[in-house]
């Protein structure tokens, strides 16, 4: 096994996917009669694979400001960028449920109700809108809008947006870690990723074993995500 720090994150990262192929695989196997052991065998991978995965969870979030993983920087960033939508979203449910589709406030601070473009890890994207936001919701218009005893539930969730922005650009930004910190960050992902590969090894096996029986699964149809830097352009 590489005893690479960034190996191990994508080592990590590989066995998020085999959980994922294994989880769909497992829903497709629910109900088939005379796969009992075959649906057992997917139970155990599944349950495995989590086990380990989430013991690399801790060790690499210490070790995300290490030198050999900044340029996964944004890949870490994901969590909090996928949060700060969510509020986002959250925020433009919520007036539109309290105070209408048509309200004021909405159309003041949401030219747009598309989201899906933020999602992106596009640190650009994510800087710009966020400073377009801020404008707007710093108008003396909205400012009043705000002030209204109406739209008192607004303001927890103008604050939740502007921490989970303040987490994801913390991502970004934060120092190298460095030092015996470093030394210690490293070796506990070192310690947690020996345990992660023999359980990708035996959770594969199991598939394969599993897929040995199990009837073949339907083919997916394919969805058109070919969406977010147009849905920006056309929301901005």
């Amino acid at each position: 096994m590489s005893d690479g720090i960034l190996e191990h994150h994508r080592l990590t990262q590989q066995a998020r996917a085999l959980a994922e192929k294994i989880d769909r695989r497992s829903r497709e196997a629910i109900g088939q009669k005379g796969h009992a052991r075959e649906q057992a065998w997917l139970a155990d991978a599944a349950a495995l694979l989590a086990e380990r995965i989430d013991g690399m969870d801790e060790p690499l979030q210490a070790a995300r400001y290490l030198p050999e993983l900044e340029a996964e920087r944004e890949t870490f960033a994901r969590a909090p960028q996928q949060a700060w939508v969510d509020a986002l979203e959250k925020l433009w449910a919520g007036i539109s449920y309290h105070l209408g589709r048509r309200a004021p406030l909405l159309e003041a601070l949401f030219p747009h109700g598309k989201f899906a473009a933020l999602r992106k890890p596009k640190p650009e994207l994510v800087r710009s809108y966020a400073a377009d936001f801020e404008k707007r919701r710093h108008k003396s218009y909205v400012e009043r809008l705000l002030a209204d005893e109406d739209a008192a539930f607004v303001h927890p969730l103008l604050t939740e947006i502007a921490a989970r922005l303040g987490e994801w650009e913390g991502v970004l930004v934060a120092p190298v870690l460095e030092g015996e910190a470093a030394e210690n960050a490293r070796e506990a992902v070192r310690r947690a990723a020996r345990q992660l590969e023999p359980a990708i090894r035996q959770a594969k096996h199991l598939l394969e074993a599993a897929n040995l029986t199990l009837p073949e699964a339907e083919p997916e149809l394919s969805a058109d995500t070919d969406s977010t830097d147009a849905d920006f352009e056309a929301a901005s």
